[in-house]
This record gives C-alpha cells, sequence and structure tokens, in this order.
C-alpha cells in the first residue's frame, strides 16, 4: 500500500500531539494529586512534607520563580516566600534555589557566573613593603635641639704643643684653632590621602597602616640622607660631603682585599680619633657577602665566624641597602661603600621630631592640583619632621668604596 507524503505527515503529527496531549495529562493529574493530598493533610490536622512533593513538580516551580526573577536566585527565594506561599513545598524549593546560587559562587573570575557573589576573603595579617634598614637610631649620635631652628657649636680644631726648654727662658705660646658647626633646620615631609569609604569598610585599619609605613619611609630618609646628603639649600649635607677628601679612599675599580679593614683603622688611628666605644661599620649587604666569604691561601674564611656574630676587628657591623652599591652585571666588578669611624662624631640636630597630623577638611596638590579632602570624602595624613646633620670634626670618620675583587 502505498502513502503519500502529505498522508505521513499527518499521521507524525497527530502522533506528537497525542503524545503531547498524554504528558500534560499526567503533569495534570501530578499537580491535581498534589493538591489534593496537601488538602487531605491540611483537613486531617497534618503537615506538608517535601517528600510528598514530586521532583518534577519542585523544578517547575524553581524554573518559574527563577524566570520571574530574572535570574536572580536570591529574589527567586524572596518571589517564593511572597507569590507562592501555598506551594506545599517551599523548603525544598528554597533549597534548590540556594544550591543554584552557591554553584554560581564557585567561579569567582567570572562576575556573570558568579564572581559578584563571593566575597574576597582577606588574611588578619597585612604585608610591609620592603623597606632599608635603619641604622641611625641605632648608633651613638650626638642629638641636639634647635629650638629656634638654627643652632651653633663651637669646636677646637688645633692646638700648638708645648716645648722643652732650659731654665729662665719663656715658655713657648700655645695657641689654640677654633671653628664653628651650624646647623639650620631643613623640613622633610609628605602626605597620604585616603578614602573615608575604606577606612569604614576595611577591617586592618589602614590609616594605622599607612601611618607605620609612613614613619618608616622617614626613618629611611633621614639614615640615607645622613650618609649621601647633597646640603644642598633645602636639603642637609650627608658624611660624603661633610668629610675631607683624603677620608674618603678607594673608587669602583679599587680592590677590596683581606686587608681593607684592617687598612681603615689604622688610617683612623693615625688621625687620633678617640676610640670612644662608638666606631661602627656601615656597609651594604653585598659588601658584607663580599668580605665574609674571602678565604686564606688554605681554604678558610678568615672573616666570616666573627662577622656572623655582626662584630668586624670588634666593632659592630650595620648593614643597610641606605649604603652605596654599584652593579655593573659581573660580581667582580660590582662595588660597594663601607664606612667606619665613631657615631658619637656625627651631629644630629632637630627643631621636631617627626609629626603625624590627620585631617578630613586640609586642601592638598595632587600634582598640580588643588584638591580638597572634604569635597573628596577623604582623610589626609601628613608627617613632617625638622632636622639637620655635621660632623664635629670632618676626619674622624673613613668611607671606603671597592669593588668585589682581590686584585
Amino acid at each position: 500500500m502505498e502513502m503519500d507524503e502529505g498522508k505521513l505527515a499527518e499521521i507524525i503529527s497527530k502522533s506528537v500531539s497525542d503524545k503531547m496531549a498524554e504528558i500534560e495529562s499526567k503533569k495534570m493529574a501530578d499537580r491535581e494529586a498534589v493538591t489534593s493530598k496537601a488538602n487531605a493533610l491540611q483537613q486531617a490536622g497534618a503537615q506538608t512534607t517535601d517528600a510528598d512533593v514530586p521532583d518534577s513538580v519542585k523544578l517547575g516551580r524553581v524554573m518559574r520563580a527563577m524566570a520571574l526573577a530574572g535570574g536572580d536566585h536570591e529574589k527567586a527565594q524572596f518571589i517564593m516566600d511572597k507569590n507562592f506561599k501555598s506551594f506545599p513545598a517551599p523548603n525544598a524549593v528554597k533549597k534548590m534555589l540556594s544550591s543554584i546560587g552557591e554553584t554560581k559562587a564557585q567561579n569567582m573570575a567570572t562576575p556573570s557566573e558568579g564572581g559578584f557573589l563571593v566575597n574576597t576573603g582577606y588574611a588578619g595579617f597585612k604585608v610591609d613593603p620592603l623597606l632599608a634598614n635603619t641604622i641611625l637610631d641605632k648608633l651613638q649620635v650626638t642629638k641636639v635641639d634647635m629650638p629656634n631652628g638654627n643652632l651653633t657649636v663651637r669646636v677646637m680644631t688645633g692646638e700648638d704643643d708645648p716645648s722643652w726648654g732650659n731654665e729662665s727662658v719663656n715658655a713657648s705660646k700655645v695657641t689654640s684653632a677654633f671653628g664653628q658647626v651650624k646647623l639650620v633646620s631643613k623640613k622633610l615631609d609628605g602626605l597620604v590621602a585616603i578614602t573615608n569609604e575604606q577606612l569604614m569598610s576595611d577591617s586592618i585599619s589602614t590609616d594605622s597602616w599607612i601611618i607605620d609605613i609612613l614613619m618608616k619611609k622617614f626613618q629611611r630618609k633621614v639614615d640615607y640622607t645622613a650618609f649621601y646628603g647633597t646640603g644642598s639649600l633645602l636639603s642637609p649635607a650627608g658624611l660624603d660631603n661633610l668629610l675631607v677628601s683624603t677620608n674618603k679612599t678607594g673608587s669602583s675599580g679599587t680592590a677590596t682585599t683581606t686587608n681593607t679593614p684592617l687598612e681603615m683603622i689604622v688610617a683612623l688611628e693615625s688621625l687620633n680619633v678617640p676610640q670612644d666605644g662608638t666606631w661602627f661599620w656601615g656597609m651594604h649587604p653585598q659588601m658584607w657577602g663580599y668580605l665574609a666569604n674571602i678565604k686564606s691561601t688554605t681554604g678558610n674564611f678568615i672573616f666570616r665566624d666573627e662577622m656572623s656574630k655582626g662584630t668586624l676587628f670588634g666593632f659592630p657591623i650595620y648593614k643597610s641597602t641606605n649604603f652605596g652599591y654599584t652593579s655593573t652585571g659581573t660580581y667582580n666588578t660590582s662595588s660597594a661603600d663601607i664606612w667606619l669611624g665613631p657615631a658619637s662624631e656625627l651631629i644630629w640636630g632637630q627643631q621636631q621630631g617627626l609629626e603625624i597630623v590627620t585631617s578630613r577638611e586640609a586642601s592638598y596638590i595632587d600634582g598640580s592640583t588643588l584638591v580638597s579632602s572634604f569635597s573628596r570624602n577623604e582623610t589626609v595624613i601628613r608627617a613632617i619632621q625638622y632636622a639637620d646633620f655635621n660632623v664635629k670634626h670632618n676626619n674622624t670618620l673613613l668611607k671606603f668604596t671597592g669593588k668585589f675583587a682581590a686584585s
């Protein structure tokens, strides 16, 4: 029996329609059965349980709630509470909606797939920036107050010797030479602006963290200036610009040998530098490592045992990346500074110690623009210090510069 295409299509269409009608009829029967059972339980005073509702019905209600909520699972739960109070299995549907949110929250990298739902987890500690070790506050530096912003210190620079003579001979005149060491207050300041929204929301107290780091950076700047300050109109002079030229030896091409530390000690002793218990070594960690690795002809480390205890020829060593270091890319030709002398010869004048001021109303310059912290809802933290440096004698400390090679 032959069948044309039209007849075949009619049969297939009828079959599909019958199947869809059967499915719809079963869904209707399920809903009617659930409703009937719920009504019966309510009439009997019993509580409908989630297990009494087929999963297909629960899933249908989940899809309906999610559609009304535009895909927002939290809003869908709210809709369940407000619009579907009579649904017999609300807890099961809410649990399914919640699981949708938890599944989305696993994808933290994609906001549209749950990233916005993930709260950033912060550790209970903070990580400070890597700053150079400060040493000036560890040394026995002579500190003086400058209440008027300047100070002049009288210094005896020389004195003639008496002489032996015969009786009834006039005594030799012993004359003294005097000089002055002047200190003039120089200003060091800086500020940081933090939004008040951040301060309100941050659990680790950003303001105190910033203040702590600001203080450390000021100490680092003061340390560097004490040794390498240029001595300009606005900046203090450091030892590198205060010492006489003969007390600055070596260069980037000078070999650092096993004799170098002892030669520095002898050089200062030859200048009658007082050994008052405040002598110290100052050097970059790279120079410290080079000296500690120098071996004798028999293969033994010459300085390492003592240096590992923090001294060299009995004088304490202070390491800091603030001390001069020049890398050429090749270890043997790289160079660094070594400082030696009594810390008591340094004069640190202070008109005002480090002061921290905070304000929510102040204006400040951002680049070249004047901005208002009140307008921006910011807190401004400002640090300021007035100080200057000098030395009692300009030949009582020594700086050596040498490369990391014995020849």
